[in-house]
């Protein structure tokens, strides 16, 4: 009889081994599991400040780039408005000459 004791004990103490294995797999699966999440999160965290930072960066560069292109386009139109006095004038130059032409040649 001691043996089949011995053996049921084995076999119990074999189930507890079992069942505590199985616990201490859980819990290592579980505290793994955790720490890859805290893991994820923190990229997640990183990678939303990049993009914040980098769309900062863009926005700045669009800023700079429009500011740059309204002075070209107030300098150009500045110019081109010159151009039409001075397009103007000559023109009212002209006609006035023709005018005094005309009138003397009466």
């Amino acid at each position: 009889m001691d043996l089949i004791e011995e053996i049921k004990k084995a076999e119990a103490e074999a189930e507890k081994i079992k069942k505590q294995a199985e616990q201490k797999g859980m819990q290592t699966l579980e505290q793994t599991r955790a720490e890859l999440q805290q893991k994820l999160d923190s990229i997640s965290q990183k990678r939303s400040e990049y993009i914040k930072e980098s769309q900062k960066q863009v926005e700045k560069i669009v800023a700079e780039q429009r500011k740059v292109i309204e002075e070209e386009y107030k300098k150009m139109s500045k110019e081109l408005n010159n151009k039409i006095k001075e397009s103007k004038n000559r023109a009212v130059e002209k006609v006035q000459e023709i005018i005094l032409k005309w009138q003397r040649s009466d």
